[in-house]
């Protein structure tokens, strides 16, 4: 057999929770709509220059000529799954991505080596509707106005002695100029806290077993808020060590405060949540914006 040596982009892309699909709506249910899914995310692929190389369960790995084509396919991706929906109540889809580029073996149509391992960590580190890459890839692509990234992690790759800086990559839905902004945030281990959020006349309570609540005006958000002053995907609410924060990734930014008075101005970037406050759209409190008041609850002793 020949074995030939190339440049490629490595994506691979896995439906979120597909085991809690099946416990949710049945396997049935669960089973169309993931086939739906599978189908969909191949035909996205296909259509934007990719080729389907293999599909692993749920996930599907792909392979792309150059980084921009991965990293539009993978905005693409995200938006096409969220419309997808199954059960009753309607539970909609989400799918999470990881990608990489760089030197592949490719042998009878399969592919190996270092990229092939590190796209699949990076898939492996993203959660519901994200996009995880490398601070080498990040660089590429958010140096035009569409995209910027968001510091996630350092991860040990597979060969590696270093580790690597991990992004998540996020795009302008607005179709406005944005800049790139980062931050690392070191996180110390703390007992989990309990987060109680009341929006819309709903309450709901997120423990550690919801790692990701996304909020937005698009219905396949967690928090559905349908406001034109709010963004599509306008940010989400992260479950990590024992603590929850607000992550911001809209155009307009969001407002954090307590006691009636906003404190903090949060635009792509991230800030802890603490105590009894509220997360507003609008730095004016008598605007017709919807919001979300939380309660953090601290762990006992």
């Amino acid at each position: 057999m020949t074995v030939d040596h190339s440049e490629l982009g490595v994506l691979f892309v896995d439906i979120a929770d597909s085991t809690g699909l099946y416990k949710r709506h049945g396997d049935e249910l669960a089973h169309e709509a993931i086939n739906e899914c599978i189908s969909m995310m191949s035909r996205t692929v296909i259509k934007a220059d990719g080729k389907v190389i293999d599909q692993i369960g749920d996930e599907l790995m792909c392979t792309f000529p150059d980084i921009m084509g991965m990293a539009r396919v993978s905005q693409e991706l995200i938006a096409s799954v969220g419309m997808l929906r199954v059960g009753e109540p309607q539970e909609f889809l989400k799918v999470r991505v990881g990608f990489y580029y760089g030197s592949v073996m490719q042998e009878s149509g399969r592919i190996f080596g270092d990229t092939v391992h590190t796209a699949k960590r990076m898939v492996d580190q993203a959660k519901a509707m994200q996009v995880i890459t490398t601070r080498k890839m990040v660089d590429q692509v958010t140096v035009g106005p569409d995209y910027f990234s968001r510091f996630v992690d350092h991860v040990l790759i597979k060969g590696r002695n270093e580790e690597e800086e991990v992004h998540e990559l996020l795009w302008n839905d607005e179709g406005l100029t944005i800049s790139r902004t980062g931050r690392v945030v070191k996180l110390s281990e703390r007992k989990a806290c309990v987060l109680t959020l009341r929006y819309n006349q709903t309450e709901r309570r997120m423990e550690g077993t919801d790692t990701v609540l996304t909020f937005g005006r698009t219905p396949q958000c967690d928090i559905y808020l349908l406001h034109p002053g709010i963004s599509r995907q306008h940010g989400r609410l992260e479950y990590r060590r024992g603590q929850f924060y607000l992550v911001d990734q809209s155009t307009n930014g969001s407002f954090l405060g307590k006691d009636g008075k906003i404190r903090t101005h949060v635009r792509r970037e991230e800030m802890k949540l603490e105590g009894a406050g509220f997360i507003r759209f609008d730095a004016d409190m008598d605007s017709d914006l919807p919001a979300i008041d939380f309660v953090v609850e601290e762990p006992a002793g």
